[in-house]
């Protein structure tokens, strides 16, 4: 009779110990993973204005928040910069060629392969963001997080910015780039924010100092920039005649973007950048 009630117990034990020795993918994690096929971050570039067909997304859009998020990090000299939730390094990517100290760090093992051949002059490290990550104290002039945070569960949030503010300098930035509430919650999304309830998170290990909206949302001007794309997408076969119109369409739905949705106030658009500093007042 003893036998049976030691195995349940060393079945108990085993459960237990690989559940904190081995790499569980959440629900939503597990979604994520599946779509590191490729490095599809990369399919987004200036030459055409929508990713098909393996990926659907705006490259406008994409790249332009990527853009604005590295002139915050001007200027350049010789700052070290890690990407919280780095995936396939398409950021870090961006900023190659400028004179940073480039670290990366994602729990994605596909993903972090991707980056480091990528981005073979980054240092990438497979870890998970709600624990101690390998860096010592004060150690990053900026740390950045993009499109990330709305990935975490709610109660980890806390594990993560703490965590930041260990590694991150007294006087270095944090910027965060979340979806917001104006955009429908995808099904790997814990949660979309606005304003308020982003610096509600944040509190009380960082403070917002400056928000920013991105992708306006207006209806007139969305249809009229989703017009160019199918305008776009309608001549681009030409090219197969010796008609290239499509470039110049192409090039007019980039300074379209750029003017009319790019720029907006913090709660009228899809998006939200916002530039962050550690919160003394809260110990």
């Amino acid at each position: 009779m003893k036998t049976p009630h030691l195995n349940v117990k060393i079945v108990k034990l085993l459960t237990i110990y690989l559940r904190f020795n081995m790499h569980f993918l959440t629900e939503k994690q597990d979604d994520q993973e599946r779509e590191y096929r490729i490095p599809y971050h990369y399919i987004a570039d200036e030459k055409k204005l929508l990713n098909l067909p393996d990926k659907l997304s705006i490259c406008p859009c994409y790249l332009s928040y990527l853009k604005i998020v590295k002139s915050l990090l001007s200027p350049f000299n010789g700052q070290r910069v890690l990407d919280a939730g780095c995936g396939d390094g398409r950021f870090l990517f961006e900023l190659r060629d400028n004179n940073l100290q480039l670290y990366g760090v994602d729990y994605s093992e596909k993903a972090v392969s991707f980056c480091k051949i990528l981005n073979p002059k980054a240092k990438i490290y497979c870890s998970d963001l709600t624990k101690k990550t390998p860096f010592s104290e004060n150690f990053f002039d900026y740390i950045t997080f993009i499109e990330t945070l709305e990935h975490i569960e709610p109660s980890e949030i806390p594990n993560i910015l703490n965590e930041f503010k260990r590694i991150l300098k007294n006087d270095g930035k944090l910027i965060i780039t979340v979806p917001h509430k104006n955009k429908r919650l995808s099904k790997k999304h814990y949660q979309h924010f606005d304003s308020e309830s982003l610096k509600k998170t944040l509190y009380p290990y960082f403070k917002v100092e400056k928000i920013y909206g991105h992708f306006k949302k207006s209806m007139l001007k969305l249809i009229l920039f989703y017009g160019i794309m199918g305008f776009y997408y309608c001549t681009y076969p030409l090219k197969s005649f010796g008609v290239n119109i499509s470039d110049k369409i192409n090039t007019l739905g980039y300074c379209f973007f750029a003017k009319y949705l790019s720029s907006c106030e913090p709660n009228s658009g899809f998006r939200i950048i916002a530039v962050c500093k550690k919160n003394f007042s809260e110990r």
